[in-house]
């Protein structure tokens, strides 16, 4: 596969779900030269889509075969749209230790209140074993329409 430019991302990639997860939908433009866009993830078996969350696709960047987002400008969470086919990208979370970081205290208020537990920088190691297997159950396979 050659180099990925803005180019590559354009268009609508969709998946279907696996192993329960939503049906996700990722709808890429280009804009003045920019990647503007929006993702969607709809629950399976919810046809008139009354549950499903949409996200504008916030200061995007492409970065080797992926285009990386932030679905929340002004939270933490970074997901990757990767390229492994000319029409087949991996769509998934990335652990980002900078933006873990950058975002520590406001995780762990939620964490805390989410769930009454406090949390420390070692849980979000991206290269613990438990790290890496959660961001791969959490990914899905995508086809360009």
């Amino acid at each position: 596969m050659n180099t990925p430019t803005i180019d590559s991302f354009i268009g609508t990639w969709k998946g279907a779900p696996e192993n329960g997860m939503s049906l996700i939908t990722i709808d890429v433009k280009k804009e003045n030269e920019q990647i503007v866009g929006t993702f969607r993830a709809a629950a399976p078996g919810d046809i008139d889509n009354k549950r499903a969350m949409e996200a504008s696709i916030n200061f995007p960047r492409i970065q080797g075969s992926s285009m990386l987002f932030k679905p929340n400008p002004n939270g933490p969470g970074i997901m990757a749209l990767e390229l492994v086919g000319e029409n087949e990208a991996i769509f998934g979370p990335v652990i980002d230790p900078d933006d873990i970081d950058k975002h520590f205290e406001q995780m762990a208020k939620h964490y805390r209140e989410q769930f009454g537990r406090e949390i420390d920088r070692s849980m979000h190691d991206p290269n613990s074993p438990e790290i890496i297997a959660s961001v791969k159950s959490h990914q899905v396979r995508l086809v360009r329409q």
